[in-house]
């Protein structure tokens, strides 16, 4: 994201493709490589001799990650049906106050924390918060199923979407005739669908598809990822851009292409690993961790489940791309797992 507004994490998708190239068999392998590499190359996070854990653990951020965060939950609590953990999913912004007003103990991000985030969290403690990656995501863009469009450029998004289009000089798309449809279709206009600006997918596609414009204001903001996809399925001329897993009956997902000359490209765990679909982005759990000491021991252990093979092999289920092995293996060190 821009060096100005953006402190990037220590971790970023191009650190995961280096660990992934490392994992020959992963990439081009499919949900069902994926698990059996979940199984084969995670390092072992086997909880060591602990008593049944009790007391309340707090989560508050990302709507992206409010389904992992259940499903983790329900897991965990199966085995420590003394502990309590409450979700809140209002967004990535409101991961930050939480950490640093010490109301949540996890701060579920889709984004890394901004620079200005960072900032009051130091004055805080004296220390940054700590970026846990957990998964990799892929936006997806998603029409009306019977819309007849097949693919869309990152150009073409941002003629869409950007009030200025300083990424490329995109004229401005509001039919879908602009994007190459005929006949009935040629003059239907474009009803726009996204996140509302609390949310981490918001700041992602703003960053990654508008070069940080500001958004026009056709553009119907959303307070949840499903909600986008929801109303996608409800308006024929509907276009809107969500989590890859988000998807429903009533709508389908666009191909899409870095540039216009380039091959289009439909998000699948294959395609976001080895770099080829321009919208995945990593997913973090941030936590208060001062340097040179441990989390607290609940904290620790639900940290340890969500990075175990079983963890991982979780995101499968929600449309999520398990991270790599020896990224796991490098957080478990740093978090003492």
């Amino acid at each position: 994201m821009d060096s100005k507004t953006m402190q990037f994490s220590r971790f970023s998708v191009l650190g995961l493709l280096a660990c992934a190239l490392l994992l020959p068999g992963y990439v081009s392998a499919g949900q069902q490589a994926a698990a059996d590499f979940a199984e084969q190359e995670y390092p072992a996070l086997s909880s060591p001799l602990v008593p049944k854990l009790t007391g309340t653990l707090s989560s508050t951020g990302s709507d992206t990650l409010h389904n992992m965060m259940m499903l983790w939950r329900r897991e965990f609590v199966a085995k420590h049906p003394q502990l309590n953990i409450q979700i809140q999913s209002s967004g990535s912004a409101t991961a930050p106050v939480a950490l640093i007003e010490g109301t949540a103990s996890f701060g579920p991000m889709s984004r890394p924390m901004i620079m200005a985030e960072q900032r009051r969290f130091r004055n805080r403690f004296g220390y940054d918060a700590y970026a846990v990656p957990v998964a990799l995501d892929m936006l997806a863009l998603y029409v009306h199923q019977d819309n007849p469009l097949q693919q869309i450029s990152m150009a073409e998004l941002e003629g869409i979407y950007a009030q200025n289009r300083r990424c490329s000089n995109q004229p401005a798309v509001t039919r879908w005739g602009d994007l190459g449809l005929t006949g009935a279709w040629q003059f239907r206009p474009l009803a726009v669908y996204g996140r509302n600006p609390a949310s981490g997918t918001y700041a992602f596609f703003r960053q990654r598809a508008l070069c940080n414009d500001d958004f026009q204001n056709k553009v119907q903001q959303l307070p949840g990822a499903a909600a986008v996809v929801r109303a996608v399925s409800l308006s024929v001329n509907g276009l809107g851009y969500s989590g890859f897993g988000q998807q429903i009956a009533g709508v389908k997902m666009l191909a899409v292409s870095k540039d216009p000359g380039s091959a289009a490209i439909l998000p699948s765990a294959e395609h976001a690993l080895s770099g080829a679909y321009p919208l995945a982005r990593l997913l973090y759990i941030y936590v208060n961790k001062p340097p040179g000491q441990l989390l607290p021991v609940a904290e620790r252990e639900f940290m340890r489940f969500i990075l175990s093979a079983k963890g991982q092999q979780l995101l499968l289920s929600d449309g999520l791309v398990p991270i790599p092995g020896k990224l796991v293996s490098q957080i478990s060190q740093e978090l003492g797992l």
